[in-house]
């Protein structure tokens, strides 16, 4: 039996994942389609991460952008 994520866990499968999701959005009919489509990945990749992380990626970045790498997890 061969291990799926190839002994990397769980990121190699999202990373399989969104790129999927990224050659399927590429191959959108037309650019309205393709830009709803990357919003729609957009939107959940950030669900998936605040119900991983327990906080939002605009929180994180912002924290990183301000050179304060500690995560505030109150939010």
């Amino acid at each position: 039996m061969s291990n799926p994520t190839n002994g990397y866990g769980d990121s190699t499968v999202a990373t399989a994942y969104v790129w999927s999701r990224i050659h399927d959005i590429l191959d959108a009919d037309d650019y309205d389609q393709m830009c709803q489509e990357l919003s729609d990945l957009h939107g959940e990749l950030a669900h998936n991460f605040k119900v991983i992380q327990g906080l939002k990626l605009a929180r994180l970045c912002l924290i990183q952008e301000r050179r304060h790498w500690e995560i505030d997890m109150s939010i």
